[in-house]
């Protein structure tokens, strides 16, 4: 079952129970090259981006997929391409559906938020981004504002910090998008030179794995309707396409520019955070409640649908 329909069952259940849930986070280690880093998501305040998320996590998507982007003292994206190890070549994430926008925290240091098309707000599709600086905070308003929908936990932020240390290569003879590629073990000869590129110069995502949820103080058994963390509605983008100058994020299909842009596209139903239950009643009444919670999650599970392709911008 998907993440998107297990984030929906369990706001049903407390719904259906009349239990609040007041803090839903589930923290993720992005396991690189060059070290590991966890991140724990807003699955409350952002459940539609972070189900999203959590889909491409799910299929694999993100193993052995490569940080494409590095723009010093701005940001670090990644989420839109894997490195065939085999093959030794480059390939782009298979997209969902793009997602809708839910802006509701500012992009600052150590935040991670959601790549888009430039001027489409519900445009995230696979591509995200990690905050640099404190002072991203402009990319709140752009494009209607990037939605951050997580953030580097701990001493993290140290291996991210490394990376962004790394050399930039213009690699846009291999695809348009690697503008300003991160690379490992190269010399300035190497890049001057063009040298083909090969999985010990890229920078690396092996995997990306769910390390578990929490859920803090949920209360309130009786008579009251709860209805859980929104999903914010407003409209902002981010791209993170090669094609803007000054400080644009790139992406296969968005790009982040002063104005910055960040593109990504991806569909996941938001988990249905309306509805409640009264308190009380007989076990029959439960037991009615029980089977139509049971029925619910049996056709979400049935309903997951397979990641589809969608056309982008180089």
């Amino acid at each position: 079952m998907g993440y998107a329909s297990k984030l929906a069952g369990c706001f049903t259940l407390a719904a259906l129970l009349g239990i609040g849930l007041h803090s839903h986070a589930t923290t993720v280690q992005f396991q690189t090259v060059l070290g590991d880093f966890e991140v724990e998501l807003y699955d409350e305040k952002t459940p539609i981006t972070t189900a999203n998320f959590l889909e491409y996590v799910e299929a694999g998507a993100y193993t052995d997929s490569i940080f494409h982007r590095l723009d010093n003292d701005f940001i670090l994206q990644g989420g839109g391409f894997t490195f065939d190890i085999e093959n030794s070549q480059i390939e782009r994430i298979i997209q969902n559906d793009s997602i809708k926008n839910e802006p509701f925290f500012s992009n600052t240091r150590g935040t991670i938020a959601m790549a888009k098309l430039p001027g489409q707000p519900n445009s995230a599709t696979s591509q995200w981004f990690i905050n640099l600086e404190d002072s991203n905070d402009f990319l709140d308003s752009i494009d209607g504002g990037f939605t951050v929908f997580g953030k580097v936990t701990g001493e993290g932020m140290d291996i991210v910090d490394d990376i962004a240390a790394l050399k930039i290569g213009d690699s846009r003879a291999t695809n348009g998008a690697f503008k300003e590629l991160p690379l490992r073990n190269v010399s300035n000869s190497d890049l001057n030179n063009k040298v083909p590129l090969t999985e010990d110069n890229l920078m690396l995502i092996k995997n990306i794995m769910v390390l578990g949820t929490t859920t803090a103080s949920s209360v309130s058994s009786t008579s009251s309707s709860s209805s859980s963390s929104s999903a914010i509605n407003a409209s902002s983008s981010v791209n993170f396409n090669n094609s803007t100058s000054s400080s644009s994020i790139s992406s296969s299909d968005t790009s982040v520019s002063s104005s910055s842009s960040v593109s990504s596209s991806s569909v996941v139903p938001a988990p249905s955070n309306s509805g409640g239950s009264s308190g009380g009643g007989g076990s029959a009444s439960w037991l009615m409640l029980v089977a139509l919670l049971s029925a619910g999650i049996a056709r979400r599970m049935g309903s997951k649908k397979p990641l589809q392709a969608t056309t982008a911008a180089p």
